[in-house]
């Protein structure tokens, strides 16, 4: 039976495709069959190597591998397939595309399974340990907080070397920074910083702090500026009581990954435990605080400075 229209543009884009990212990123069989089964288009080692080969297979797994492959090439090189040519056009490079590499899912093997978030129970991170966690970005970095003085002291109160530059190296990757804190003139704010301050008196100048970290982010915010990373660095204020602080690495990516630290009352912010979520192996998990997260930015407003 000869073969179908469409199944022969999948076996194409495969062959081609393959042949692309073998070339322009050294990828072999091995990788293409991770990142397949990463986008939920797995096939099998020797399924890969017959479609390879010119070989005839069946019409769900040239659906598969070809639906695969050419997201593969369009999201790591840009590159349009052209349906004349039944080949990707290196002339034709996708409207809006950014560069971003599909993540190759490890154990591949295995069965997809759950497995448990890691719980950090001495509080926040050491400053080397938060870059390292921020160094995977892609497309977006989250920082939410209180007052973000920590935050804000690591770009000029420490080597830069420690914080700044990795920061600086991410936006200049393209990747985009936001930072979101308290409204420091909100009723909340207040309501807030009151509360806490009966058993924490220094949460009674907090508002203070606020408006000094703004003034931090200020300066780091021009400075940004003026070196003109194609990644943009934000500041938002929200206008809600502070539940937890949040650090979120792509989000909206198969392979987003976020710390959250729920505030526990009477307890200083940096001593809160620090939960670690990827949204491959908790992905029930990470969606309930990463929704949590939107419902509690969807009014803030960016802060200009």
């Amino acid at each position: 039976m000869a073969i179908s229209k469409s199944m022969a543009r999948y076996a194409h884009i495969i062959r081609h495709g393959f042949a692309l990212l073998e070339q322009e990123k050294a990828y072999t069989q091995a990788d293409i069959l991770r990142k397949l089964e990463s986008l939920g288009k797995g096939i099998s080692a020797a399924s890969l190597s017959n479609i390879l080969a010119n070989k005839k297979m069946g019409r769900e797994v040239l659906r598969k591998a070809g639906e695969g492959l050419l997201e593969i090439v369009r999201q790591e090189l840009g590159f349009e397939f052209n349906e004349a040519r039944m080949a990707f056009d290196p002339e034709r490079v996708a409207e809006g595309w950014t560069p971003y590499i599909v993540p190759e899912k490890e154990g591949q093997d295995s069965p997809a399974r759950e497995e448990p978030a890691i719980f950090h129970p001495d509080g926040r991170w050491p400053i080397g340990q938060k870059a390292a966690f921020l160094s995977s970005a892609q497309d977006e970095i989250i920082e939410l907080g209180v007052r973000l003085n920590t935050f804000s002291n690591y770009f000029t109160s420490r080597n830069e070397q420690e914080f700044k530059m990795p920061v600086f190296r991410l936006l200049e990757r393209n990747v985009n920074f936001k930072a979101y804190l308290l409204d420091p003139e909100c009723n909340e704010a207040s309501l807030y910083f009151n509360d806490r301050g009966r058993v924490q008196p220094e949460e009674l100048h907090s508002i203070e702090k606020i408006r000094s970290s703004l003034s931090n982010l200020s300066r780091i915010k021009a400075e940004i500026e003026t070196q003109q990373f194609p990644g943009k660095f934000e500041v938002y204020l929200y206008k809600h009581i502070p539940y937890n602080h949040f650090l979120i690495v792509d989000g909206e990516r198969s392979h987003g990954k976020l710390a959250v630290s729920p505030y526990l009352y009477g307890v200083t912010r940096a001593n809160c435990p620090v939960i670690e979520l990827s949204k491959q192996y908790n992905r029930g998990l990470f969606r309930r605080y990463y929704q949590s997260f939107q419902h509690f930015t969807r009014d803030a407003r960016r802060w200009e400075g």
